[in-house]
């Protein structure tokens, strides 16, 4: 943590205490700032704690922890309702509904791995008939 003295129009000096972290979403650096009146001790470990929350709150990789792939699905198709044609939307339920039918409902976001997506469309495809997976190796057969 580092301190500058800035001078505002009005002519008062303000201190300006800055910090670097690391996004973990980008992994760039980033910088942030508290300005307070003072350059005092006291003022050091205010801002110094301030700093702290901020970067807790920025770097906070927990918010998918407890989130289900369900209600991510849900929430994302419900912000988007509104710029979508009823029939559009029709047919996004009905994939919806497709997708819980292939995952748990309660599995957490957090524990999906492609391990796990990987399985569950090995068995999605086990279920078609032969015929019907195979169409794409068909097309290319008759070129």
């Amino acid at each position: 943590m580092w301190c500058e003295t800035v001078t505002t129009k009005a002519g008062i000096t303000k201190y300006k205490f800055q910090e670097r972290y690391v996004d973990s979403y980008s992994g760039k650096t980033k910088r942030i700032s508290v300005t307070l009146n003072t350059n005092s001790r006291q003022a050091y470990k205010i801002a110094q704690a301030e700093l702290q929350n901020k970067i807790d709150l920025a770097t906070n990789t927990d918010i998918a922890k407890d989130m289900t792939l369900n209600n991510v699905v849900s929430e994302y198709l419900e912000s988007k309702r509104a710029f979508r044609k009823s029939s559009t939307q029709y047919s996004m339920d009905n994939l919806h509904k497709q997708i819980m039918k292939w995952f748990p409902a309660d599995i957490l976001l957090s524990k999906l791995s492609p391990y796990i997506i990987q399985a569950r469309l090995i068995n999605f495809l086990a279920s078609i008939p032969t015929t019907i997976q195979n169409w794409p190796l068909v097309l290319l057969d008759n070129h």
